[in-house]
């Protein structure tokens, strides 16, 4: 498959899991009083899921055993959400950007991140 086909379904998939990431932040932050870096990388870590197993079954249609896919793709997630935690933190703090802006600006960088990585990495064929 091309990679701007699998690249528009990698959106289609992460618009779903950007949903449960920001409406798990939402509440954290406006209904719990959660600090807001916490309450991004708890939903960061309810959209990884989500990702996971639509990307696993739809994006790349992977044949590979979830024992290879689980730790390539939470490791390439780890690595996401430090980048996503760490970007949220200096745009709030140093840039004083409100926490919803900061964190589309942070989702458009780990959303190109993440699917270079899942696509030469995690999903890739294996030969």
């Amino acid at each position: 498959m091309s990679w701007r086909k699998q690249f528009a379904k990698f959106t289609s998939v992460g618009a779903i899991a950007t949903v449960a990431h920001y409406t798990t932040l939402v509440v954290l932050r406006e209904i719990l009083g959660v600090e807001v870096v916490l309450a991004t990388t708890l939903g960061y870590m309810v959209g990884a899921l989500v990702n996971y197993w639509l990307n696993f079954h739809w994006t790349f249609s992977n044949q590979a055993d979830h024992k290879r896919a689980v730790p390539r793709f939470f490791t390439i997630a780890a690595i996401g959400l430090i980048l996503n935690a760490s970007l949220m933190h200096a745009m709030i703090t140093y840039i004083h950007i409100w926490y919803l802006l900061a964190q589309v600006l942070a989702t458009g960088i780990v959303l190109v991140f993440n699917f270079i990585c899942n696509r030469l990495w995690t999903f890739k064929e294996q030969s």
